[in-house]
């Protein structure tokens, strides 16, 4: 087989149909696939993806960094969570097998009591492989346990940067094609972090060009910049706490010690803002002790000096 493209709905489809061959099944999975999806957007934008294989082995659903939903020639791997299975049906069928591993040997087994977990990663995970001629019947029984696990998996890990340049567009243009709903796409979001990351990057590789590369540069870019989705997470602050800091700071930087630079036009007050010592996202406490009050250029260098 020639490689495949990640970008083409052309070898998206081809591959799908060449696995399940089956139209009716197809069709049952590809919603099944299209709710998983949507949910893991909606918890998490930007923090899955799905890996077509560019030697066409497998479709690879990816919530963090751990996969969830797999696509094979011979059968489908959907994880789940055991806990969340409350029925014996899915045991000693024969188009059914559950996967989870025990001191780093695989186990495969056709009975759910007593299969091992799958992944460290996802506390009482495991896989349940369904032929493809079975997924009308099973699928079903399978599509909250594995909702559960996509609820735990993506706010437990965090996709990487390699696992986001595999991305198929062209699957997800195929699929929302297919079941004619628009599906999420993840390349048109990235996290915070990622946004400045690579913000960073660019400003360093500017440093680098001689001042004529760089006014070249400049000239030949469109005066409309390309916009992305940027997901962030944001923490609550007790306004009780930054008014207690800036009251405390009485109108002067705790850093500096000079007076705010200018009044605040919305309350006539010194303009102050308030900074964690301990940043939130590292763990600081939105406590008294961990807040202070400085002015815009003391609170930049608390940042960026």
């Amino acid at each position: 087989m020639p490689k495949l493209d990640r970008s083409s709905y052309k070898d998206a489809k081809a591959l799908t149909e060449k696995f399940i061959s089956s139209k009716n099944c197809r069709s049952i999975f590809l919603r099944f696939f299209s709710d998983s999806i949507t949910l893991a957007n909606e918890l998490m934008a930007g923090n899955w993806n799905v890996n077509l294989d560019p030697h066409g082995h497998f479709i690879r659903f990816n919530v963090g960094h751990v996969y969830c939903i797999e696509v094979f020639e011979e059968y489908v791997s959907i994880l789940f969570l055991k806990g969340s299975l409350k029925t014996h049906n899915l045991d000693n069928q024969a188009d059914i097998t559950f996967k989870g591993y025990r001191n780093k040997k695989k186990i495969l087994t056709t009975r759910l009591i007593g299969t091992p977990d799958l992944l460290s990663t996802v506390p009482d995970s495991a896989a349940c492989h369904i032929k493809h001629h079975g997924l009308t019947d099973f699928l079903p029984y399978i599509e909250e346990p594995n909702h559960d696990f996509i609820r735990y998996a993506i706010k437990n890990s965090t996709i990487t940067s390699q696992m986001k340049r595999a991305h198929s567009t062209g699957f997800i243009e195929y699929l929302s094609s297919y079941t004619r709903i628009s599906q999420p796409d993840t390349n048109s979001t990235t996290t915070e972090d990622e946004f400045y990351s690579r913000q960073r990057k660019v400003e360093r590789e500017a440093k680098r060009l001689t001042d004529s590369e760089i006014r070249d540069k400049a000239i030949s870019l469109k005066a409309i910049p390309k916009h992305i989705k940027v997901v962030s997470t944001k923490y609550y602050r007790s306004p009780f706490i930054v008014e207690y800091a800036k009251r405390k700071a009485n109108g002067v930087c705790q850093d500096c010690k000079n007076p705010a630079p200018f009044l605040n036009k919305e309350n006539g007050e010194p303009f102050l803002e308030t900074h964690h010592i301990i940043p939130l996202a590292d763990g600081g406490e939105d406590s008294v002790e961990n807040t202070i009050a400085l002015c815009p250029n003391c609170h930049r260098k608390r940042h960026y000096g």
